[in-house]
Parts: C-alpha cells; structure tokens; sequence
C-alpha cells in the first residue's frame, strides 16, 4: 500500500514511482511539478512527472484528504477510505471512469491518498456543479450508470467489494440532520434566497424525508452505486465525430456505497439537468435506463414503479445539499445554491412534501442493509439476561487452513459468545487471503445478530467448500464490532488458536 503523504511536498520523485510501479513496470521518475490545486472535501492536484527512465503518463491527478471537518463528516459516514479502497480491490467497473494507479490509508491519522489517470490527457472536460449538463450528457451517464448497476443487481459482492456499504441513518442521526437543516435553512433566508424552500416543507418535514429516502437507499434489489453522481464529480469526453455527443464519465467514488438503483439515477438526472430540460425529458430518461439495464441483463423494474421510486429521490438530494451548505467547509456557496435550486424544483414538481406528509417516520436499526423494519417483518431481538451475547478481542494469534493452504493468519479475531453455544471466532477479512473466497448467493438469518451472507472456499487444487465462511455486511448494533469480519465453520477448516 502506499505511504500517505503529509504535504503536497512528500510527492517525491521516489514516491511517484512507485505510485506508478504496478500500471507502468520500469517507469522512474526524475522530477514532480504540482499544479492546479484545489481544497474541497478533499485536497486534490494535477501533477506533471518527467521520466529519468522508461515511460508513464506525463501528468497525474492526486487526492488527498481534506480538512479535518470533513475527513470527520466522511468517517462518519463510513466513507473516510472507501475510494482508496475501491482503487486497492482492483476490480473492473463497467463505466467510463479514470484509471487508478495506486492508493493509501493511514487509518491513525485518518488519511488517504488516490493517484489516478488525468481524464484531461484524454481531452475529457470536467464538468461544472454550477452549470447543468444537456440532455445528451445526461443520457450518456445513465447508459454508464446501468451497465455498473446491472453488473451487481441483485448478487452477492465480490470479496474484494465486501467493504460496501449501504446509506447508515438510522434515529441517532436525527437531532444532528434536525439541526444541520434549520442552519441550512435560516442560511439561505440570510441569503435572500428563501424561495429555495420549497413551499410546505419545513426542516421538521425535510429531516424525515432525507432520513426516509436514505432508508429507501438501502433497499434492494441492491447493486453497486456511485452514490454521488452530481455533475461536479463528472467529465465529458470528446464524441466520435463533430457534432456527435461525447460520453460522460464518473470520477469521486469517496461515497461508492451498495443500495437501490434509484439513488444514482434520481440523484444524477435532478441535479444534473436545467429544471426546464428535467421537466420536459426525466421520464423519457428514466425510460431509457431501464432499457439499458434490460440490455445488460438486469431484471429492470417495471416503468410505473420505477417512475414511483424515481418521484421520491429529490428528499435525499435536497437535503444533502441543505446539509453541504449548513457544513461551510464542503462546497462554495454558488455551487450549493445552484444545486439545491434544481433539487428544490424538482421536490416540488413531485409533491414530495404530500409524500413525506403521509408516510410515518421510519423505525429502522442503526445499520439498514436490507429494508430494515420499512419492508421487514421478521424479528429484531436485543441480547439480555435470558440470551447474553458478549463479542471481546481474542488474546492470541489465530490461523485457518485447508488442504494444507493457509487462508488466514491474524493477532486481530474477535471472540462471540452467544448463550450455550460454543464461541465462534470472527477474523478481520482484511487478514484472509480472498483469492480463494468466492461469493455465494446464500444468506441466513439471526434476530440478535441480522442478515448473514456467505463465501465458498475454492482453493487451487482441493475441492471447494461450499457456504463454508459466513459474515454479517451490517450486523445488528449488539454485535457491530463483527462488522467486517468472517468466520469459519470449524468442521469444514482447520482453525488454530493460541
């Protein structure tokens, strides 16, 4: 992994070079200019490289992490690492996208660092927040976001992807969400910009809303989402010919989570459009991703419910907008204006206030993967006298073999106990080799811990073992310090513990 610099000053010629060591083998960098700058959510910069030897691209993009307000905002969210570690899984997304090189975390200083393809080396145009897409771009986007939507719709993750999560806000985050909106809100009056409530709406109605639909999210069937697909996290790359409309790329994947499809496309296509071009051109839109996503093999929801769910998205958009402009440090105040501006119309052109109106808040758990108790009615049961479960750190080293192959070596197992059974020990998936684990379509269910998925073991040259690894992607707040761990049936491996 890579070191995480400091300062724009750490990006050595040494550093560089091995940035570039996996995608350009022999490349040796002589000298580093930094350029075009930037600070936002993140600090990002183009960097220009010359070659002592062999050869590589002539300039790179960096990011790096922000401010401490949002590096905070971001690990609150469960998205501090999630781009870098997009980069490190390696796995092909079926998008236009910037090429990744390397990356790093430093999780102690809560840092990391993502070297990329510069897009403009390929005469792509990064796109504004500020100014709307056209319709053209707009349906260039939504082909892209299809085909990475249709690649997971459905099915399990692969275990390079398993640190994917869902949108997490459950009740606790409500006075925070409360507060952050009335700031948002008496900010834009202070602004002269009142109107941008949409009338009906006030923060009590948007904080259920926003909170609501972040439920729906998380909702299946549950695929791969780029989770914030604004125009300002966008490129355009030249058509094929003049006059031919170019395709349109997706870059910051800092909030790459797994949820409902609509989230992306509502997300894109309201913030994206003029409120005039989105008025006169969402539905045909929306009708041509689901073509796109029957093209590539998803079983896309009828048009009548998918126009449903899509009628429901500006709640979410709106208010994470308010929220960027309540922060201050996130975005320029144009920016969000302009954003919520679009959001807000289309909030109302939906009448989602009637929505949210009429629909009760939702009672979900902390971690909803899948409905939480929106859509599910099987049961939740807290840990207690009667059904005592206790997850501790396990005090010495644990390894698991099979066939002579080890799959895991790891000083970092929790140990769960739970009533009369006997402790089960949870590895971090960090510590497991996954190149032998593969995803199963099987899942299981506890009413203290949640939804359990599961992996075969297929190691080279040994029969594989199917279902024999189980997990839990969001457990149950009881247990949530498993979150991110495995365990291994002991009849089917061999598990060592000192």
């Amino acid at each position: 992994m890579l070191p995480v610099p400091r300062a724009w000053t750490d990006l050595t010629p040494g550093w560089m070079t091995a940035a570039l060591s996996t995608s350009f083998p022999g490349a040796v960098v002589g000298a580093v200019e930094v350029v075009d700058r930037a600070d936002g959510t993140n600090r990002r910069a183009r960097v220009r490289l010359a070659y002592r030897s062999g050869q590589g691209p002539d300039r790179v993009f960096v990011k790096r992490d922000g401010r401490l307000l949002p590096r905070l905002a971001l690990l609150a969210l469960g998205a501090l690492e999630a781009e870098a570690r997009l980069c490190l899984a390696g796995v092909e997304l079926p998008l236009e996208r910037p090429r990744f090189f390397a990356a790093g975390v430093d999780r102690r200083r809560l840092a990391t660092v993502v070297v990329m393809e510069d897009v403009t080396a390929r005469a792509g145009r990064p796109n504004q927040a500020t100014e709307p897409l056209t319709v053209a771009e707009v349906r260039s986007g939504l082909a892209g976001l299809a085909r990475l939507h249709a690649a997971w719709w459905g099915r399990p993750l692969p275990p390079a992807l398993g640190f994917l999560r869902p949108w997490r806000l459950g009740p606790a985050w409500a006075p925070v969400s409360r507060a952050s909106l009335a700031r948002a809100v008496h900010r834009l009056r202070t602004l002269g910009e009142g109107r941008l409530v949409p009338p009906g709406a006030d923060v009590g109605m948007l904080e259920r809303g926003f909170r609501r639909w972040a439920a729906v999210a998380a909702t299946g069937p549950r695929t791969v989402l780029h989770g914030d697909p604004h125009p300002g996290n966008t490129y355009t790359l030249p058509g094929p010919a003049a006059g031919l409309p170019g395709t349109v790329g997706f870059y910051d994947w800092q909030l790459v989570r797994t949820g409902n499809w609509s989230h992306d496309v509502g997300y894109f296509v309201v913030s994206s459009l003029a409120v005039a071009d989105r008025r006169d051109h969402e539905r045909a839109l929306l009708d041509g991703y689901l073509a796109d996503l029957r093209a590539a093999g998803a079983p896309a929801p009828g048009p009548d419910a998918a126009w449903s769910l899509y009628s429901e998205t500006p709640a979410f958009g709106l208010g994470t907008w308010l929220h960027t402009l309540a922060g201050g440090a996130f975005q320029p105040v144009d920016l969000c204006l302009a954003t919520i501006e679009r959001f807000a119309a289309a909030y109302a052109d939906h009448d989602v206030a009637r929505s949210v109106r009429r629909t009760r808040p939702a009672r979900l758990p902390a971690s909803p993967r899948y409905g939480g108790r929106m859509t599910d009615s099987r049961p939740h049961l807290e840990p207690g006298p009667d059904h005592p479960i206790t997850v501790q750190p396990h005090a010495g080293r644990v390894t698991v073999e099979v066939a002579g192959t080890r799959l895991a070596d790891t000083s970092r197992a929790l140990e769960l106990r739970e009533a009369s059974y006997p402790p089960v020990l949870y590895v971090p998936l960090d510590d497991v080799d996954r190149s032998v684990l593969q995803a199963s379509d099987r899942h299981t269910y506890c009413p203290y811990k949640g939804e359990a998925s599961y992996y075969d073991i297929a190691p080279a040259g040994a029969d594989r073992l199917d279902g024999a690894v189980w997990y839990y992607p969001d457990p149950y707040p009881a247990v949530g310090a498993i979150e991110g761990h495995v365990a291994f049936y002991p009849d089917r491996v061999t598990i060592s513990a000192e």
